[in-house]
């Protein structure tokens, strides 16, 4: 089953390079978050929220 976080980054068009590169954290530690979102912070969610497109955002069923 795929996280609400890594289907948002689908969405939206990005990698995980990209997403990693806007935390200011390696690949397989944002790869690591992704698989539990829950693990992120507030600070590191509003870092992401611009990035997202609004597709990325739209998410019918969040799966934590």
């Amino acid at each position: 089953m795929v996280s609400w976080l890594k289907q948002a980054r689908i969405d939206s068009g990005l990698s995980l390079e990209d997403c990693a590169s806007a935390l200011r954290c390696s690949r397989h530690t944002y790869e690591s978050r992704e698989k539990k979102p829950g693990t992120l912070s507030i600070d590191e969610l509003r870092i992401l929220m611009p990035i997202f497109s609004s597709k990325g955002m739209q998410k019918k069923k969040i799966l934590v």
